[in-house]
């Protein structure tokens, strides 16, 4: 069980540091994130969520959503929890910044086994319904003493 788990972290970790150079060489040419702020964090799993990224972008970006997903893989059964999304905005060539916020990181009808995991929160900026960049952090979730779930999110930017 400990050899699969740790492979299982050594492929998401892999897969986040693929996404991270896929942020920087695809997304470089559109935008570079230059923060990320990530709270609450080191919480129950179910606590709200404010996610703030600050970018700078290289392009006038229009009819921008950044949308907002939560990935755990376990034994191949991967699934994909909707968080929300942003509401759509132009970015000018410069900084700007994105901020993303939800009452409950709500994990509803996926089973607590498949939780208690590895995953990945996923911040995807669209641009007219097409994806342009995404920024990739590795969430940690595990059990805690009260019986619930704790999570920790990292953030790729520390």
């Amino acid at each position: 069980r400990k050899l699969t788990v740790g492979l299982r972290c050594y492929s998401l970790l892999l897969h986040f540091n693929l996404s991270v150079a896929k942020m920087t060489t695809e997304a470089g040419d559109i935008i570079d994130v230059t923060h990320i702020d990530i709270t609450p964090n080191d919480c129950k799993l179910n606590e709200p969520l404010d996610l703030t990224i600050k970018f700078g972008a290289k392009q006038q970006i229009n009819d921008a959503v950044w949308k907002v997903t939560y990935v755990v893989d376990a034994s191949g059964r991967r699934r994909i929890i909707n968080l929300g999304e942003t509401q759509e905005a132009n970015y000018p060539v410069g900084p700007n910044e994105m901020h993303f916020s939800v009452a409950e990181f709500s994990t509803e009808g996926v089973p607590r086994a498949i939780l208690a995991n590895v995953g990945l929160l996923v911040a995807t900026l669209n641009r007219g319904g097409e994806e342009v960049a995404s920024v990739t952090m590795v969430t940690q979730v595990r059990p805690s003493a009260d019986g619930g779930l704790h999570r920790v999110i990292f953030n790729p930017m520390e």
